[in-house]
This record gives structure tokens, sequence and C-alpha cells, in this order.
């Protein structure tokens, strides 16, 4: 079963922020106005994850990662949340999708004084038993990957998995199976497959007129984030956004949308008995 089997989604947030006062003095008697501005803080994103699938939502800060997990998990309930959700072919019911689903929010806060490794360690030590040998404790802590691999575990049963990473090195990176890139702003810029040692996103990015070729021994990501970059954007003149929507991996991906569109024959919504 598909856990998010399609989103169509564009969202407009009204932080309480935005809200600036002014103040104009008109015949001695003070007016106050109430300026209310719409953040958009994703643009027109169209993507399937499908079960079996470990897929990477990556992108530059403030591109709109966590809002992205944050609205197919049913967790943003302010602004304005335009479009559609659905599972198995289904309009996703938030109430049935709550309970078949797991989210899991970056909302650690570390102490600056130490390091992350150490607060990992700090927090095995309490949340694990005192009979646990310490060793084995600590040893999760030292091979970060061991997440990645447990979370491709938990894919390969049929489940759908979608992660946030930050600075992955190239095994981590190359550990997942497709990749959702948003740049800064909320729009998507690329929605397909990593390929075999990240083959099939440096052919992509590659074949766009003047974007800088991979070096040898770089980090695809790194190489990823430095190529998709406001900066290179206006020194090239281009719009990845706009030349994604025209790209044939749009197209084959708006074609996989709308077949995954309508419920397979026979089958029906996810329900609980009540």
């Amino acid at each position: 079963m598909a856990i998010w089997s399609r989103f169509e989604i564009g969202v407009k947030l009204v932080p309480a922020q935005t809200i600036a006062f002014c103040r104009d003095m008109l015949r001695g008697n003070e007016k106050t106005r109430i300026f209310s501005k719409k953040l958009q803080l994703l643009s027109d994103i169209t993507g399937v994850v499908r079960p079996g699938v470990l897929t990477a939502l990556m992108g530059p800060n403030g591109a709109g990662k966590t809002t992205l997990l944050g609205v197919l998990a049913g967790r943003k309930t302010i602004g304005c949340i335009e479009g559609e959700i659905r599972v198995g072919g289904c309009p996703k019911v938030q109430e049935t999708f709550a309970k078949i689903s797991g989210f899991c929010e970056q909302t650690d806060i570390h102490s600056p004084q130490i390091t992350v490794e150490e607060s990992l360690i700090f927090s095995a030590w309490l949340r694990l038993p005192a009979c646990i040998d310490s060793k084995i404790k600590t040893f999760g802590c030292k091979c970060c990957s061991i997440v990645v691999r447990a979370a491709k575990n938990v894919a390969d049963t049929g489940r759908t998995i979608v992660c946030t990473i930050h600075q992955p090195s190239i095994d981590i990176f190359e550990a997942f199976d497709e990749l959702i890139f948003l740049k800064t702003g909320g729009s998507l810029v690329y929605f397909g497959p990593l390929g075999q040692h990240s083959s099939s996103v440096i052919e992509y990015f590659e074949s766009i007129p003047g974007v800088p070729k991979i070096k040898d021994n770089c980090n695809p990501e790194t190489w990823m984030l430095d190529v998709t970059s406001t900066s290179v954007e206006a020194e090239l003149g281009i719009d990845l956004a706009k030349i994604y929507k025209n790209s044939a991996l749009y197209g084959s991906n708006k074609q996989l949308v709308m077949h995954l569109s309508t419920p397979p024959p026979d089958s029906r919504d996810v329900h609980f008995p009540t």
C-alpha cells in the first residue's frame, strides 16, 4: 500500500510576524492600518512516493522541506493549503492516515557545549536499559549510516519512507532510491531516481546548458546544492523550476501521477472498524 501515492500541493501561510502596523495621524486622531502579507512556502509541488522506495527530500535552507513533510503528514493547520493528496488512489482522510503513518520531526535541541555525537550518546544512556552493554549503546551513535540502513530495511518490507537529509556522505546519499529536490522559494527542480552512483541526477543537471560539470571525487549532493543555488541561476539567467516543468522527466512523472490517481480494481480505501 502506498502511503503518499500522489500529492499536488501549494502552500501559502500567513504568520503573525508578517503583520505590520502603520499609524497615520489625521486631524489629531490616530488610525491603525493592518497589512497582512502572504508568504509562499511551497509552489506547485507534484509527485509520487511509492512503497518499497526510499526517497530523499533535499534542498537548501528555506526551500520548504519541513513544510512539505508537515503538509503530507497533516501537521500543518495554518495558512492556505491548496491541492490534493491521495493515498492508494483515494483522497487522503487525515483521521485514517494518522493511524497508519509516522512522522519524526526535527525537534531535538542540543546543548552548544557538547557535540551532536555526545548528545546522542547521552540520550542512549538515558533511554536504554542498564542491562545493555555500554559498547552496544554507543555503537549506533558512531555509525550514523546505521539509521539509513535501518530505514532502507523498513522500505524493503513494502513501506513508503521519505527522509529529509542534510550534508550526507556519498555512501549515505546513494543509499536512497529517489530524490525530491526543492529550491529556495518552495519550487520543485528535480523529482526522480538517483541512479547508480547518482548517475541519473548528475546526467539531468549536467544536461542543462551552462551548469558546471561535476568534478572527480566530488560529493554529488554538495555539487547539486552548488549548481542549483540562486547565485548560479542568476549568473546563467535560468530558472531551474521552469526547466524541470519543460523536461521529459516532468512529463513522465505527470503520467505516473495520473496513473496512481485511480484506485486499483477491487480495492477499497483504508478503513478501520468503528
